[in-house]
């Protein structure tokens, strides 16, 4: 069985050169890298590869999301893993129903763990456009109220002003 090929796509160059050590170290195929959308749709088309692992946060520029609606379109089969420096992904942005379908979320800190990474992606080229719940095989803390009042407080308003 050939390895899976994967498309690593992360602003931060010491993370994505890590990943991409780490992925080669446990016999994925790292067809390419980038460190932002415009190099990932170019570099996704040419090498068409079966799992996007895909930073949720860019940067300046188009998001991990728009990315990735982007790649479905052009590679349907493409599996997603989101890498998020959040616990509830909700907390960058609120609605998690524009995701592609299949759609996998890994919380950066855990891909210290090779093992619980391999088994994400395999997991993301296994489901790719697989009907998934929302929550996206995550365990949700907050209600979105919740999120949004604690987005207002984190913009500094008062609590009469958020009320």
């Amino acid at each position: 069985m050939n390895p899976l090929k994967v498309i690593i796509v992360e602003d931060d160059d010491f993370t994505r050169f890590t990943l991409v050590a780490t992925l080669k170290a446990n016999n994925f195929n790292v067809v390419a890298d980038a460190p932002n959308a415009g190099l990932a749709i170019s570099r996704a088309i040419e090498h068409r590869p079966d799992v996007a692992l895909v930073d949720l946060d860019l940067g300046n520029g188009p998001t991990g999301l728009d990315l990735c609606v982007v790649l479905r379109k052009n590679l349907p089969e493409i599996g997603i893993v989101f890498l998020t420096s959040f616990k509830d992904p909700r907390l960058l942005r609120n609605s998690l129903s524009e995701l592609p379908s299949g759609s996998i979320f890994l919380v950066k800190q855990e891909t210290n763990n090779p093992e619980l990474l391999s088994i994400k992606i395999k997991q993301a080229a296994e489901q790719k456009n697989r009907n998934v719940d929302a929550s996206h095989g995550l365990e949700l803390e907050f209600t979105d109220s919740q999120i949004e009042t604690l987005k207002l407080l984190a913009q500094g308003l008062s609590n009469s002003e958020i009320a």
